[in-house]
């Protein structure tokens, strides 16, 4: 079975997502008159274009009557031609009870029907009206961009999400393959310092019903042995000679600090300044120089600056002579969804939603006009982008010169995700995931266990395990690198490679962000570009920001809320990012 796997071509393969996410949904975005053409010249789209008045287009407009709603969603496919409709649409009209049933076809999870979880009233029957309902481009269908069109819908406005792809989830999609699930886009986790966000995730997944609650358990292959993460609260499982650099180390960098040195602006100094050189060699450098792939005194250290938290010194010490320290506690418990792998969450915000989502559509040409906006000739009231500035950069009239090179140079890091199924012998170590931080442990950075995520992430008898190699472009997987990659985890102790059983692995160009030294520079300079020019940017790589997804979600809330000062003022967009 692994071998008839692995002579396929990974990279050639176009598996298909359902065009159909039967839910309760506004009607599809067409032309102003109803009809397929969204050129704008009709009755109704001079009427419009009236009562919005002058650019800015967004003047407040009183009296609109809300359009009806429909009870499912129609889904664009340039590909597949007709838009397509639930088979079982007039069901869908009363009371709803059961979520959504999934199946899976050539790796891809299926939506087949979304019953709604709630009655949904009469459209008829509706009283509600709003000071403006406007039409509004969403570009790009990862978390980001679906969340945004959710919170919008709600508001009763015309949100219409474009997707280049056959589904919505960009780096949040999941795949099934011979049974087992895995994420393509790296290990994901569903945790959040919001309580409000964490419920709201849970919820998108089905309720604490439909998800895994996991105690984390991380791990440091470190040589021959399991060092606690994070690494300077597991210092006293290392050999004696290394703890000793590493204490050395780290006391000598804590005094320095505390005599007034400064925090240097590079990332390989930064490691010894805050770290100490001890744990800079037996962690921090090997590790950060195989996931970042470069010398890391090109890299900026403000990134970092407010993501690790120090450590206090009396832990450290602690853990130096035996006393066991947990170290931040930071996702100490996560959950997962039970089943579908991440993308659930990424479906449940889609169901129910009431947004126009199009799949198979590029967005071609982005445009402002004396009365809004146009997408692909399409006109709108607002755009939002959620999609990699380099990617849609080219699409957008209008950006200087100066700004379009900048983007040109955001480069990303990618990052190919690697699933090993395994025939279990015994049960799996209780870990969460691993990091290998050795060049001799092989190219993966990180593996999950991702078995442990949800039991259902791995048929009976079995377990999964999901590497994580980041490259910049110059890696071509294939079966025979796949089979070495395996050959090197059991090498270093974490899988045995005759227990493997199936393999698959996804390559994603878009995955970390390339923080070198001039980047801080380029991105404030395109930031403050697009904050001024009636677009709004965000997300991961739409704003460049190294944001999980609950940080994604929480910048949708925040675009949510700007977006509603527009349609009460009338004024352009002028977002301002906490």
């Amino acid at each position: 079975m692994a071998e008839a796997r692995e002579k396929k071509d990974h990279d050639s393969r176009n598996h298909r997502y359902s065009s159909t996410y039967p839910v309760d949904h506004r009607p599809q975005c067409k032309g102003r008159d109803g009809t397929g053409d969204a050129g704008g010249d009709s009755q109704q789209a001079e009427s419009r274009r009236q009562l919005l008045g002058r650019h800015p287009p967004i003047d407040r407009v009183f009296g609109q009557k809300r359009h009806q709603r429909r009870q499912h969603i129609r889904i664009h496919s340039h590909r597949e031609g007709p838009q397509r409709e639930s088979a079982d649409g007039e069901e869908l009209a009363g009371a709803r009870q059961s979520r959504f049933r999934q199946d899976v076809q050539d790796g891809k999870i299926l939506v087949r029907h979304c019953r709604l979880t709630r009655p949904f009233p009469d459209a008829s029957t509706s009283t509600i009206e709003r000071e403006a309902r406007l039409k509004i481009a969403i570009l790009g269908g990862g978390i980001s961009g679906v969340t945004l069109g959710r919170l919008l819908a709600a508001d009763n406005h015309d949100a219409v999400v474009f997707e280049k792809s056959d589904r919505a989830g960009g780096l949040c999609k999941s795949r099934v393959v011979d049974g087992f699930t895995y994420d393509e886009a790296g290990g994901h986790i569903i945790y959040s310092k919001d309580t409000d966000v964490l419920n709201w995730q849970i919820e998108r997944c089905g309720g604490p019903e439909g998800v895994h609650k996991t105690v984390r358990q991380t791990r440091i292959r470190w040589h021959d042995r399991y060092v606690p993460y994070p690494f300077e609260n597991g210092v006293g499982h290392l050999t004696k000679e290394a703890i000793v650099e590493c204490m050395d180390g780290y006391i000598e960098a804590h005094v320095q600090r505390r005599l007034g040195q400064t925090c240097p602006k590079n990332f390989k100094d930064w490691i010894d300044w805050r770290m100490g050189s001890g744990f800079a060699k037996h962690f921090m450098v090997p590790y950060n120089e195989k996931i970042w792939c470069c010398d890391l005194s090109t890299m900026a250290s403000e990134w970092v600056a407010g993501r690790v938290p120090e450590a206090p010194v009396t832990d450290i010490l602690k853990s130096a002579v035996g006393m066991q320290t947990d170290g931040y506690s930071h996702q100490s418990i996560f959950y997962f969804p039970l089943e579908g792998g991440f993308e659930t969450m990424v479906r449940g915000t889609i169901e129910n939603s009431g947004f126009d989502l199009r799949l198979n559509s590029p967005v071609e040409s982005v445009a402002q006009t004396k009365d809004g906006f146009t997408v692909n000739g399409e006109s709108f009231d607002l755009v939002v982008n959620t999609a990699p500035l380099p990617l849609i950069e080219p699409a957008i009239e209008g950006i200087p010169a100066e700004i379009r090179g900048m983007i040109h140079k955001l480069e990303p890091i990618s990052v190919i995700s690697i699933l090993f199924g395994m025939k279990l012998n015994e049960p799996m170590p209780d870990y969460s995931w691993i990091y290998l931080p050795f060049p001799e442990q092989g190219p993966a950075n990180r593996v999950t266990f991702f078995s442990n995520y949800s039991p259902r992430n791995a048929p009976d008898g079995h377990g999964s395990f999901m590497a994580e190699v980041t490259h910049r472009g110059d890696l071509r997987p294939d079966a025979q690198w796949v089979k070495d990659l395996g050959a090197s985890l059991g090498k270093a102790g974490v899988l045995d490679p005759k227990d493997i059983v199936t393999t698959d692995w996804t390559d994603n160009r878009f995955a970390y962000i390339d923080q070198n030294l001039g980047f801080a520079e380029r991105i404030e300079k395109v930031r403050a570009w697009f904050d001024q020019s009636g677009y709004i940017t965000f997300g991961r790589f739409g704003r460049y920001e190294y944001h999980n997804s609950d940080q994604c979600i929480m910048r949708a809330r925040e675009v949510h809320e700007h977006i509603r000062e527009i349609a009460a003022s009338g004024q352009p967009a002028r977002p301002t990012f906490t």
